[in-house]
């Protein structure tokens, strides 16, 4: 039976996801293909190991829930509604706000029911993954609304010493 070992987390910039538990395994990948994965591994200062297994667990995620694929931006790679703007964790969040409704957040979304419901049934799969993003976007929410209500009183306080200045 092959040795298990810790790894770093399955998508490393979610820093509050458990590390996984994983076992080697073999595969044979033609040239071109590793060339490519390791030429885009470099360039994102990964490993190709952690490249191949993200790429690996989101063609799994995107074949299970085909009207879902991943997009990467500031708070790293997250599942988002094919054909659509929506992170799922938006749909999840206006879904909560409008009382569990499909119809109504739906109707707020303008997008159809069904992906409504192709975003609950990958929250089913992935509440964690995604109670995070929620999580970590109303941190980053809460931190921007400080900075700016900061700013917002810096430029008043500097305007106001430059018109006694004058």
């Amino acid at each position: 039976m092959a040795k298990k070992s810790k790894s770093a987390p399955l998508h490393q910039d979610r820093d509050e996801m458990t590390h996984l538990e994983t076992r080697p395994r073999s595969f044979r990948i033609s040239i071109p293909v590793l060339g490519r994965l390791e030429k885009q591994a470099q360039l994102k200062d990964v490993s190709a190991n952690t490249l191949a297994q993200q790429f690996i667990d989101e063609g799994l995620r995107m074949s299970a829930h085909p009207q879902i694929f991943f997009r990467g931006g500031a708070i790293g790679r997250r599942p988002v509604l094919v054909a659509t703007r929506l992170d799922i964790w938006q749909v999840i969040e206006t879904f909560r706000e409008n009382n569990d409704s499909v119809e109504k957040t739906a109707e707020y979304l303008s997008i159809p029911q069904n992906r409504v419901k192709a975003a609950i049934r990958y929250y089913e799969e992935y509440p964690e993954e995604i109670d995070l993003f929620i999580k970590h976007t109303r941190e980053l929410a809460d931190l921007h609304e400080v900075l700016h209500v900061e700013t917002e009183e810096e430029r008043k306080a500097s305007h106001k010493d430059d018109s006694q200045g004058s």
